[in-house]
């Protein structure tokens, strides 16, 4: 056979064993959206705002009660304003919170922070939308993986969970949004890259974070990224993490930090990082790996990068009670 031939051959080879890498621990959409068990919600001071919806009442007819100050809607052309500037020396509460070492033993619903509220009413008083949340991430962070189908007519929520139909009235329009930051393949630092914009929507040189932020002005943002990521490259994936949350709070959006049930980097560095990344800059973070971890083979194909059915239900549920949870506080800040 031919040098050049032998080349072309290997190089399709590399290829597809590279695109297999950079999909790994992307899986087909839950058709359940409620786990049949469900781990237990550890929050240490937050008690959820009941809202009174008909426990039969259908999802694409429920009206939320709560109310929220709203800004004026954004234009879809006008470019994002940075609230304020962003620094690397975190401005926490009070102290309380347990050393990111001890990330594993972190609540797996966040309250929310003095720090995050002026990062959100920030956004919020330079025009963010307070009904709009965007999603960075790869194929499991994309609407048809994540939340997307709680604005189904199918979709249903347990008695006991009725208060959150207030969150997926708010939010509607951007639960089944596509977000230009989750595609799949993406890793942490794809997001930063102008090649990886979507041209037929995004300007030149803009980056997917340029290009989102531009066209939906959210008011949070879910951060879910690492199972992408190479073997022991926690060091990398922080440098990139870090800057995909200083651009989110230089331009007033809420961070929403989410750890991952698999360890495929060998170390657990990433969810370190991650851990890290929210306690400098004091912003909330759903301990995902928490919830895996509480259920059978720790939420995890045989495969040890893939989530169970299981996991994918309740990675959207408690997705959406984190979603319910940081706005209510944050609507509610400051009141008895």
């Amino acid at each position: 056979m031919p040098l050049h031939h032998l080349f072309l051959k290997y190089k399709f080879l590399l290829f597809m064993l590279l695109s297999t890498w950079l999909l790994i621990g992307c899986n087909a959409s839950p058709q359940d959206p409620i786990p049949s068990v469900l781990p237990p919600i550890e929050t240490a001071t937050y008690t959820p705002t009941p809202v009174p919806v008909e426990a039969n009442q259908d999802i694409s007819t429920a009206v939320a009660t709560d109310t929220v100050t709203q800004a004026p809607p954004s234009s879809p052309t006008a470019s994002p304003t940075p609230a304020f500037t962003a620094t690397t020396t975190p401005t926490p509460t009070p102290d309380t919170r347990l050393d990111p070492a001890h990330w594993r033993e972190w609540p797996s619903i966040p309250t929310v922070s003095a720090r995050a509220y002026e990062i959100y009413q920030g956004g919020l008083d330079n025009g963010n939308d307070s009904q709009a949340f965007s999603r960075v991430g790869d194929c499991e962070s994309a609407p048809e993986a994540f939340l997307g189908f709680y604005v189904e007519e199918w979709a249903w929520l347990p008695d006991d969970y009725q208060y959150l139909h207030a969150a997926i009235d708010h939010f509607r329009t951007s639960f089944a949004r596509d977000n230009i930051t989750a595609r799949d393949g993406f890793g942490v630092s794809s997001v930063l890259s102008p090649l990886m914009a979507d041209p037929s929507v995004c300007s030149n040189n803009e980056t997917p974070l340029d290009c989102e932020f531009r066209l939906v002005r959210p008011s949070l943002i879910f951060i879910s990224m690492g199972t992408n990521w190479a073997p022991y490259a926690g060091a990398s994936y922080e440098k990139y993490l870090r800057q995909v949350v200083e651009y989110a709070i230089d331009h007033g959006t809420l961070p929403i930090l989410m750890t991952k049930a698999d360890n495929i980097e060998k170390d657990n560095s990433i969810n370190a990082a991650i851990a890290r990344v929210a306690y400098d800059y004091d912003i909330p973070m759903l301990n995902f790996w928490r919830i895996a971890h509480a259920l059978p083979h720790n939420g995890l194909e045989e495969d040890g990068a893939h989530l169970t059915t299981e996991a994918e239900d309740s990675r959207n549920f408690y997705g959406l009670i984190t979603l319910y949870t940081v706005w209510d506080q944050l609507s509610n800040w400051g009141q008895p």
